[in-house]
């Protein structure tokens, strides 16, 4: 019975509504009505109610004018202060940024003391100064919001705003004025790291992600660098994979730089696994083996590698070999003759004799003396 009796009186507010839209479009082209409220024969309540509705259904103009004859109506109204926030988010939302800003402030103007509305519609004209670039009047904004609201559950979302406000003001920066740029970046981390996550929404987190990443790019720690990229790429599910692949890569080839040859590795197998068919696949492989091979002689500080490593190493270079690819060839076969030429000669001279079918020059001599002392070695122990 109460299930038929909500689905009845849903059916006829809806009713209503369509009706009252029809009218609105009316009134709309009939220029001599327009200083008539399409709304005016409705009561106070049906009044608020056509103007909350309008508004969650995405219905802007109709919400916008709706708020408007309300204010106009009910002067003594105890929801005025809601109904002045409803048409300034319905006018931002409906894409008319300069109307929205007024209404924010007349918003203001009107319940200076609002707690339940004026925090909220200072974070709505900040976001919107942001996206129309106006970001020194932005910071002004947010700033006050931090200010006046010590105790708002908004100020999460402040602080990323302005983070994401100091993050572009730094790329702006960066071919002009550098350390300026830097101090902008520094000024998005600090603000990034003070808004909690769980109070943003899935696209914010990531974003925060991304541009706290980007901003430790430029202040080049890498390691922070790859800590903020990790959490970008385990958590977003809207990454493009050519965008993941070149996040993956720049870290790569930035460790590899650095001389951190161990996390160089495995951003490049990062990049052998998850994205096996990519153009950066072969390469990567070749590199990942270089990287490892780097590594274990940085850890142990010689040559004499333990059998368990060597085999580890040569194996990343057949992973390499295995992709057909020919520009590291030459020394990916150099590569794993000398890792086995003490546990393994006779891999050796097949890996040598591989290197010198490839016409390099570069080890050709090394690699002739080497063979050449192979071959003593196993002639003496076929005569023993």
């Amino acid at each position: 019975m109460l299930k038929n009796a909500a689905k009845y009186y849903s059916n006829k507010r809806s009713g209503v509504i369509a009706f009252l839209l029809t009218v609105f479009c009316f009134f709309l082209a009939v220029p001599a009505a327009s200083a008539q409220c399409w709304t005016s024969d409705l009561s106070e309540e049906e009044q608020l109610a056509v103007a909350r509705e309008t508004f969650a259904d995405g219905l802007y103009s109709a919400s916008i004018e709706t708020a408007k004859c309300y204010l106009d109506q009910f002067k003594d109204s105890p929801v005025r202060e809601e109904v002045f926030f409803l048409r300034a988010e319905a006018l931002r939302k409906g894409g008319d940024i300069q109307a929205s800003i007024k209404a924010y402030d007349e918003l203001k103007r009107n319940f200076p003391r609002s707690k339940s509305y004026l925090d909220n519609a200072e974070l709505q004209q900040g976001i919107t100064l942001v996206l129309t670039r106006k970001y020194p009047l932005a910071i002004k904004t947010l700033n006050s919001l931090l200010q006046d609201y010590p105790t708002s559950k908004l100020r999460d979302e402040a602080h990323y705003w302005l983070g994401y406000v100091a993050s572009f003001s730094a790329e702006l920066l960066r071919k002009k004025n550098k350390q300026q740029a830097l101090q902008e970046y520094k000024t998005s981390i600090k603000h990034f790291k003070l808004s909690d996550p769980k109070a943003l929404t899935q696209s914010q987190q990531q974003e925060r992600w991304y541009l706290t990443g980007r901003a430790w790019w430029f202040l080049d720690d890498i390691t922070k660098t790859a800590a903020a990229w990790q959490e970008y790429l385990k958590h977003s599910k809207s990454v493009k994979p050519e965008q993941a692949l070149n996040l993956k890569y720049q870290l790569a080839a930035k460790f590899q730089q650095t001389k951190k040859y161990e996390q160089a590795e495995n951003w490049f197998a990062r990049i052998v696994k998850d994205h096996p068919d990519s153009k950066l696949a072969a390469g990567s492989a070749f590199w990942r083996a270089e990287m490892a091979y780097a590594a274990s002689l940085q850890q142990t500080e010689t040559a004499d590698l333990e059998p368990k490593s060597v085999n580890r190493l040569v194996n990343n270079y057949k992973i390499y070999l295995a992709k057909k690819d020919k520009k590291h060839l030459p020394l990916a076969y150099y590569r794993i003759g000398v890792l086995e030429q003490k546990n393994q000669p006779h891999e050796t001279i097949i890996a040598f004799q591989q290197y010198l079918s490839t016409q390099d020059k570069i080890y050709a001599s090394e690699v002739q003396y080497r063979l050449a002392y192979l071959y003593i070695e196993s002639k003496q122990l076929k005569s023993d």
